[in-house]
């Protein structure tokens, strides 16, 4: 029988896993050490092979039923999660960056920090219209 709560949990788990692998990839970027490579190469596809093993539990625990979430759905629902996290930074240093305006009395440096500001309070409202379009 079709648990939906079920369902919700393996998604869940599918969409972590798929993070994992994703964070695991870019790690491989900034690492150059061979055999550190390798056992991060191993790793990430671990958790590729666990992605199937929860597709085929997905299959027999639900009887033949889809999840609802399907790859496409999990890719959206990755793409908000990064993006979210985009926005947190974004709003983040533009906090740090207006409060350390105001306890800086060099305009050069101040000048400096508005120009970084005005940059991130743009990004800031770019990635907020993606964010719109794609949750």
């Amino acid at each position: 029988m079709f648990d939906r709560a079920i369902a919700d949990k393996l998604s869940e788990i599918m969409i972590n896993k798929q993070r994992l692998a994703d964070y695991y990839e870019k790690l491989l970027i900034n690492i150059k050490n061979e055999a550190e490579r390798k056992q991060i190469e191993i790793i990430r596809d671990e958790e590729h092979k666990h992605m199937n093993i929860l597709k085929s539990i997905c299959a027999r625990t639900l009887q033949g039923q889809v999840l609802t979430r399907s790859s496409e759905k999990i890719r959206k629902d990755l793409l908000k999660r990064h993006i979210e996290r985009i926005i947190y930074l974004e709003n983040s240093i533009i906090g740090t960056t207006k409060a350390l305006m105001l306890s800086i009395s060099d305009l050069r440096i101040r000048n400096g920090l508005y120009y970084i500001l005005t940059d991130d309070q743009r990004h800031a409202d770019m990635i907020l219209f993606f964010y719109t379009k794609y949750s």
